[in-house]
């Protein structure tokens, strides 16, 4: 599993040390001047960078983990921010203003579910992900057999070990022995509509991976396609990230490959957020809101973002950032 959208392929090489420094000096001085609170109950507190006259560091496009003091004894404790300068603007007689609230929703819900997948509360967040490995695995085998012009069979193939590959990612290695093996078939075949029996011959003696190279490897060695063999990370990145609208689009997808709490994120938006109904991926999302398990997606995220998120998925931005 990863803990931080840092862990994935894509992101990696950032380097993010000076940023989380500045913005530590800047919550020991002023934070109210530039951050704002979304009163998340669950997982760490979020603080939403705007747009402001005082602080500006360097942009960045995912959470920040990062550690604060608070209280009068000026106790440690973890805090993610969260930068929305893009979507902002500084008003001198109104303060911070939204100027895009799709992508401020979008960015705001990113930050809440990493900020409950990096605590104790992840498991909440685990029992949702299973609900989304029909979206993850048809979203992977598509976006591959599309480009490399592959058979049904093929494609079905790559579905299965897409939604392998997925279970790995909001799943501990350790969870994963021959006593559930069976549950984990069973799972897959609801996902991806194949049978038992094609899930287990085309899984049977799959080891646990959660990287993107893993996945790469598991399919070149699956299939015998000469046009699967070039399949690598930049590759498959550069066949699924396209699919998405707006600032940091691309970049956003990428980490949904790896990082489940992005991928519930996106999802949620292409559900529910009517800016981006004409993104690709939220017409591929729409195949599957007749399932049982998406029709109670909504109400799931609802419930682990409450305090921070209010009606229609609006962040609740509190008036106080630092109690």
């Amino acid at each position: 599993m990863k803990f931080s959208p840092y862990q994935t392929n894509s992101c990696s090489g950032y380097i993010i040390e000076k940023i989380i420094q500045e913005i530590q000096a800047e919550i020991k001085m002023d934070p109210m001047a530039s951050m704002q609170s979304l009163n998340n109950e669950l997982g760490n507190p979020v603080r939403l960078l705007f747009t402001n006259s005082k602080f500006n560091p360097k942009p960045f496009a995912h959470p920040l983990d990062i550690v604060e003091h608070h209280g009068a004894g000026r106790d440690e404790r973890n805090a993610v921010i969260m930068d929305i300068r893009p979507f902002t603007k500084f008003s001198p007689q109104h303060g911070m203003v939204v100027t895009n609230y799709a992508e401020h929703a979008l960015a705001a819900r990113r930050a809440i579910l990493h900020s409950i997948w990096s605590t104790s509360d992840a498991y909440l967040l685990q029992n949702v992900c299973g609900s989304l490995m029909c979206i993850f695995s048809a979203w992977i085998s598509e976006s591959i057999v599309k480009r490399l012009d592959m058979d049904a069979i093929t494609q079905l193939k790559i579905a299965n070990i897409a939604a392998w590959w997925f279970w790995c990612q909001y799943n501990k290695e350790e969870d994963l022995n021959q006593t559930n093996r069976p549950k984990i078939y069973k799972l897959i075949s609801e996902a991806t509509r194949a049978g038992y029996d094609t899930v287990e011959a085309d899984l049977d003696g799959l080891e646990y991976f959660d990287d993107i190279e893993g996945f790469c490897n598991t399919v070149k060695e699956a299939t015998d396609k000469p046009s699967i063999k070039h399949l690598d990370a930049g590759a498959l990145t550069q066949l699924t990230s396209g699919c998405w609208m707006g600032v940091h689009a691309r970049e956003i997808m990428s980490v949904c490959i790896e990082y489940p709490p992005y991928l519930a994120a996106v999802v949620y938006s292409a559900l529910h957020d009517r800016g981006m109904r004409s993104a690709q991926f939220t017409k591929l999302v729409q195949r599957f809101v007749t399932r049982p398990d998406i029709k109670g997606f909504k109400a799931a995220i609802d419930h682990l973002s409450k305090g921070g998120m209010g009606e229609e998925g609006v962040p609740l931005v509190g008036s106080k950032a630092y109690l």
